[in-house]
């Protein structure tokens, strides 16, 4: 689980380290297109708020 946070944010995906953290943790893992709809929405945010 580490080794993929760890990837993303040496990639600096800061915002989908964030989220993959939160869908690694949830009691039950979303369906895979829910999963990347998700990390990527909280890359775009990311970058929208880095950019402010």
């Amino acid at each position: 689980m580490n080794a993929l946070i760890d990837q993303l944010a040496a990639l600096r995906l800061h915002g989908m380290a964030i989220c993959a953290h939160d869908l690694l943790s949830a009691l039950k893992p979303p369906s895979l297109t829910t999963a990347i709809k998700r990390l990527f929405d909280a890359e775009t945010v990311e970058r929208q708020v880095r950019s402010i």
